[in-house]
């Protein structure tokens, strides 16, 4: 009788918007966007990988993941030397990282600062030991993110019965629509909300 509901592709859409907002145009992470299954299941085809493996692989790039094939790097360790050879060969993925580099820089300059902190959207300045562009970046992410929960929380709270990183577990139905309306209207972030009923 609960509901799961999940930001869809909920890292990537914040990382366009916040580059949106510096006027760099995103094609690549917008056809990822349009298309997250046809792509996940031709990577995974094409690679061997199982989907959910090719899944943390975006997941890791958007955090910084280098396309080494160093054993210690995280794609490699997640699908393996041979299929991460492949992967990073195919132009949907490389079209990808090229991009996650060329909006990152900008992104983080253009974050509000706190005794030369930077400050995420969740209003929280980076730790000390957040000091690489793909650890700020994954901070401001991490901070967008946690922004849309809040507005859940702060408007419906009484209702949530689990927290899940970019989702919840609820015990009512929402209207996703109007969920959607009240995020953007907390955050100024335009997301898209998916529902699995229990």
């Amino acid at each position: 009788g609960h509901f799961d509901y999940d930001i869809e592709n909920c890292h990537y859409s914040l990382a366009a918007q916040l580059a949106g907002k510096v006027g760099i145009a995103t094609p690549a992470i917008n056809h990822y966007l349009a298309n997250k299954t046809a792509v996940r299941n031709e990577l995974a085809a094409v690679t061997g990988a199982p989907i959910a493996g090719i899944k943390q692989c975006l997941l890791a790039l958007i955090y910084g993941a280098r396309t080494s094939l160093n054993g210690q790097q995280a794609i490699v360790q997640t699908i393996g030397k041979e299929a991460a050879g492949v992967l990073f060969k195919q132009a949907v993925f490389s079209n990808l990282a090229d991009e996650v580099k060329t909006i990152r820089q900008p992104i983080i300059d253009s974050m509000s600062r706190n005794r030369g902190k930077v400050v995420n959207p969740f209003g929280k300045a980076a730790p000390a030991d957040c000091t690489t562009p793909e650890q700020l970046l994954a901070h401001i992410i991490q901070g967008g993110e946690a922004a849309c929960l809040h507005s859940v929380i702060r408007r419906h709270g009484s209702d949530l019965r689990l927290l899940q990183h970019d989702g919840w577990t609820s015990a009512v139905r929402f209207d996703t629509a109007h969920l959607e309306v009240e995020i953007a209207e907390d955050t100024g972030f335009r997301v898209t909300i998916e529902e699995t009923a229990l």
